[in-house]
């Protein structure tokens, strides 16, 4: 039904149209959202597509960031809401929007929510809709919704199927008659919620006898339909602990450590109920952790099921681990040896994050890490040299602010990376990554000492290409091209279609031929000198003329700068252009602008060069927008 609308004629006609579908924690909201949001007929009748999860606070500049984000991969951090609303409006304008809002709470400030829908209603486009989930049924008044959807639980038979499943892990379960008695009775209080079936279901699971069962049907802490479905809060549900360790002992005045019993006491109590399967997530910060992992060594490494673990420093290591992130480590040598010696056994890592480890110099020996998909290394101070040799099902690497880094070895095969982020390395030299025909985001940026770049040829699905504050990178890519020959391979090519960059000398770049799908050109002038009075040089233009499907060129931040590209006009598929902090330029080239624009952004330039678009834009019949 709500596909149906969303397509109709009804929803095509207007500018905005708002669906909120309504119902209490648990009963599939979200589930229904994304079941719409991913149907084929949804994908092609929008143009552009976005969820954001909303919860408790409705923060408008917050969420418009991002959805910025999402459009545009900057938040724009340092811009005003009436800014961020423009950047928005503009960079969906003349497209149908589909926005969810996931887990909408707000229904008291209206303000907000139309300081939040203002793009979208100023969209010239038809058919904009908002698809809300909420369990405020006041949150359809705020909105001004124009449908509104109330879903409930399961019908009975469907419920018990669940039930079933989740209790005695079978839907077609035909054992236990007794329980199944019982059963029938506790999933009538549970008012069909998919959610009270999982959550209540794991809790009979446990234990099949009928005790268990009984006292669960007898407790009084079940809600009727009126309320949310709340479980009470029995330890077997826990899955995710946190510890605050700098509770655990307290300092004395000569400097000594003293162990607070009573908090270790209600620990360790605490923890001996807890169940070990069911435990994924262990969480432990403050002054003394390492202190307390130690105490508690034998308890945290019976854990068999956990799957994430964040700590400062871990002192045990469960293979079963998918996820570990650890930082601010100030430990021996001794301590990190035993963490990077035992980091190879633990094979069911899927991401491991670390952070502000200054006793970490080297990480190598990955390659046993099958699963690792993501690696994100960030201010650890001495280290030297990252390793990701044959670690194939890496998707994710990003090494940032490692001022020691002096080299990045990925010489053998990563088949699956897909985005790559290197930045603020002062002392990054080297970089090789090879094999990497998946490769399709690579960002570098505040490298300056890099000089050597292995690998490049293999980045055939590169689309996303982002180089700034890197003076060496176009000598040490045409270094590498000079062992590439681009003769003998002239159906080589890069699918690169948006790059950025801050060194116009990248356009002189033999490779550049090979980028014959850019569609969008982002130059920024911040470091040209002062004395240079052309954007580019005569033969960046020409190398600037061989880009045959570029559709949109920006221009920003060259302050010294009196004229545009002369040829400019020769850009036969030019859709976009954008001019910003552009002060100098005064006038359009002789030839003018393509008549292939469609629109043109200026901002933070002269009057002169302002007066002159407008009476251009009449002419050639395409939309201008001025600010400042």
């Amino acid at each position: 039904m709500i596909i149906r609308k969303f397509t109709s004629e009804e929803y095509s006609g207007k500018n905005l149209s708002v669906l909120v579908i309504v119902g209490h924690r648990g009963v599939g909201k979200t589930t229904l959202a994304k079941v719409v949001y991913n149907h084929r007929s949804v994908k092609q009748h929008f143009d552009r597509r976005l969820w954001l999860h909303v919860s408790v606070y409705f923060d408008e500049v917050r969420l418009i960031r991002d959805l910025l984000e999402a459009l545009c991969e900057k938040r724009y951090e340092d811009v005003n809401l009436k800014e961020l609303q423009s950047i928005l409006g503009h960079t969906w304008k003349s497209n149908r929007v589909l926005l969810v809002l996931d887990d909408v709470w707000e229904d008291g400030r209206r303000d907000k929510w139309d300081e939040l829908l203002t793009p979208l209603r100023t969209n010239d486009a038809k058919g904009n809709t908002i698809l809300v989930t909420t369990r405020k049924s006041s949150v359809v008044t705020m909105t001004n919704a124009t449908e509104q959807v109330n879903i409930g639980g399961l019908h009975d038979a469907a419920f018990w199927g669940l039930f079933k499943e989740c209790a005695f892990g079978d839907a077609e379960h035909k054992g236990h008659r007794k329980l199944k008695d019982i059963g029938k009775k506790i999933a009538v209080k549970l008012n069909g919620f998919p959610l009270a079936a999982k959550c209540v279901g794991k809790l009979l699971k446990w234990k099949l006898h009928d005790e268990h069962w009984t006292r669960i049907l007898e407790n009084s802490e079940w809600k009727d339909q009126q309320e949310e479905f709340k479980p009470a809060a029995d330890l077997r549900l826990i899955r995710h602990v946190s510890v605050i360790t700098e509770l655990a002992y307290y300092g004395q005045q000569d400097g000594s450590i003293s162990s607070n019993e009573c908090f270790m006491h209600d620990f360790a109590r605490t923890f001996c109920t807890l169940p070990k399967t069911n435990l994924s997530t262990m969480m432990l910060f403050g002054a003394h952790d390492l202190t307390f992992a130690s105490t508690f060594q034998q308890a945290l490494g019976n854990i068999k099921a956990i799957r994430v673990l964040k700590m400062e420093m871990q002192l045990f290591l469960p293979e079963s681990l998918m996820e570990i992130e650890f930082g601010n480590c100030e430990i021996t040598g001794k301590q990190l040896s035993h963490l990077m010696l035992n980091l190879p056994r633990l094979k069911a890592v899927k991401n491991l994050h670390t952070e502000y480890c200054d006793m970490l110099q080297s990480i190598q020996d990955l390659d046993s890490l099958a699963f690792l998909k993501e690696l994100e290394i960030y201010m650890c101070s001495r280290l030297t040299s990252v390793q990701v040799k044959s670690c194939t099902s890496l998707q994710r690497l990003s090494i940032q602010s490692c001022g020691a880094l002096s080299k990045l070895d990925g010489s053998d095969s990563l088949t699956f990376l897909k985005e790559v982020s290197i930045c603020v390395n002062s002392s990054l030299e080297s970089v090789e990554l090879c094999c990497c025909r998946e490769l399709e985001r690579l960002y570098i940026r505040e490298c300056p000492a890099l000089l050597s770049w292995q690998g490049f040829e293999s980045f055939t699905g590169l689309k996303h290409l982002h180089v700034s504050k890197c003076p060496g990178f176009v000598s040490c890519w045409e270094s590498a091209a000079k062992h590439f020959d681009i003769e003998a391979n002239k159906n080589f090519s890069i699918p690169v279609r948006h790059l950025e960059i801050d060194d116009n000398n990248v356009l002189s770049m033999p490779i550049l031929c090979q980028f014959t799908s850019l569609e969008t050109l982002i130059i920024s002038g911040i470091n040209t000198r002062s004395d240079n009075v052309n954007i580019l040089s005569d033969s960046q233009e020409a190398a600037l003329l061989l880009l045959t499907s570029l559709k949109e060129l920006v221009f920003f931040h060259f302050e010294h700068v009196h004229s545009l590209p002369s040829s400019i006009h020769r850009l036969q598929t030019l859709q976009r252009l954008k001019i910003m902090n552009c002060p100098a330029i005064v006038a359009l080239p002789d030839g003018g602008l393509p008549l292939s624009l469609v629109e043109m952004d200026l901002q933070r330039c002269s009057i002169e060069l302002k007066e002159l678009c407008r009476s251009v834009s009449e002419m050639q019949k395409f939309r201008l927008y001025i600010k400042y």
